[in-house]
């Protein structure tokens, strides 16, 4: 039997110093290149909307931003917090409607792109 991993990169970083701060700020980092395919890009989606619905609670403790790469970078959801289940529906829509880029795969400038975002 095959089995297939799809994967997830996640950086973490403060958006501030001191009581401002919040506990996790998550970039997510999700490969829409052509090595990945239709079905398993979709995947992908689910699963990360899946999690996120089952994992996040909307309190203001969590940041996320999303960023799909191929051979270029796009940011599909700017760094959030997450305070209102309006917010959570807004993250998880944005990853839903992502379009696959398709091309090759530019995980390092979809990296670097996130962690400047991060700091």
């Amino acid at each position: 039997m095959l089995k297939r991993t799809i994967g997830l990169l996640a950086l973490t970083g403060a958006l501030a110093a001191g009581p401002a701060a919040k506990a996790n700020v998550i970039a997510l980092v999700i490969d829409g290149s052509g090595s990945i395919s239709a079905s398993d890009f979709t995947t992908q989606k689910t699963s990360y909307i899946n999690a996120l619905n089952a994992l996040i609670t909307p309190n203001g403790q969590n940041s996320f931003g999303v960023w799909q790469f191929s051979s270029t970078v796009q940011q599909e959801f700017a760094i959030t917090t997450i305070s209102s289940a309006a917010d959570l529906t807004n993250l998880t829509t944005a990853i839903g409607n992502m379009v696959q880029l398709g091309a090759n795969t530019a995980i390092g400038d979809a990296i670097t792109a996130a962690s400047n975002a991060l700091v």
